[in-house]
């Protein structure tokens, strides 16, 4: 029977991992709570396709892959990590703040010089939490030590997600109060057909809002008569852009939400103590060799 059986108590006593584990935890929260919202953001309110909304977040992997790759070979140069820590959050934070600029008349590349700023600070963050913790333990808590920071992260996107779902359906849905004066939602409810709009939120502008929802309305619409149908039509597509507006600012909210938390991460990762690398790449020449 496992004395720790989740992670050593003891391991809390160290300062750096106390105050990374409140770090990442935050980190995952802001993280996750911001990225998860780029493919609905693309897919609903721009109008791309769920193969290309999901497509569209390479500029972020690319940044944060990146970034991740750079700031490893300069950490393990200088032997010091806490001042690029630092940056890295700070920038994480301004990038994901950039993506509340998003507008339904955003294009891809709009999208993507925000979506690389964010990923550098991300990659530069992340790594450099586990980093820091892992150069503050003995190597026999190494494992233990750089799973419970993935503990915390995941712990944090778990949170974050579900703390920004609802932040997201609360704001859409106070955004659309009024959709029920909507000429196109009076036809609706005029033929019996309005149940759609009586409880309006996340779920339900998606479908309204997604390709296959488009198709099935307008194919409907499609069996009127002719001299209702142009109407039907134009009323329809003032709804959608009403939803899309109301959808595209309600997101671009959340990633202002988002941006203050990481800007908490941004604080805290100045309390993350500073400690020399044990082994970087100066080592080798302070370090005898065997034949010496």
């Amino acid at each position: 029977k496992a004395a720790d059986p989740i992670l050593p108590l003891r391991f809390f006593k160290n300062s750096i991992f106390s105050v990374a584990s409140v770090l990442m935890f935050i980190f995952g929260i802001g993280m996750f709570g911001a990225i998860i919202y780029i493919p609905l953001f693309a897919q609903d309110v721009l109008g791309y396709s769920a193969t290309n909304a999901g497509i569209v977040t390479l500029p972020l992997i690319l940044g944060l892959t990146v970034a991740s790759a750079i700031s490893g070979r300069v950490v393990s140069s200088i032997g010091r990590y806490r001042a690029i820590l630092v940056s890295g959050m700070g920038i994480a934070t301004l990038g994901i703040f950039l993506l509340s600029g998003l507008t339904p008349q955003s294009d891809y590349w709009d999208m993507s010089w925000r979506m690389v700023i964010a990923g550098l600070g991300l990659g530069v963050g992340m790594p450099l939490i586990n980093l820091a913790v892992q150069n503050s333990f003995h190597q026999r808590d190494l494992g233990t030590a750089t799973s419970s920071m993935q503990l915390f992260r995941s712990i944090g996107s778990t949170v974050g997600l579900a703390i920004m779902g609802g932040l997201l359906n609360n704001i859409l849905t106070q955004k659309l109060t009024d959709v029920h004066d909507e000429p196109f939602v009076k036809m609706a409810n005029q033929n019996g057909q309005g149940d759609t709009f009586n409880n309006i939120d996340v779920n339900s502008v998606q479908g309204i809002l997604g390709s296959q929802g488009q198709e099935s309305i307008l194919d409907s619409l499609s069996r009127l008569p002719a001299q209702a149908q142009q109407s039907a039509i134009d009323a329809f597509h003032h709804l959608t852009l009403t939803l899309q507006t109301a959808l595209s600012s309600s997101i671009t909210q959340i990633f202002v939400i988002a941006a203050a938390t990481m800007a908490i991460s941004f604080v805290l990762s100045f309390f993350i103590k500073e400690i020399p690398l044990k082994h970087h790449a100066g080592d080798e020449e302070k370090t005898p060799s065997p034949a010496a």
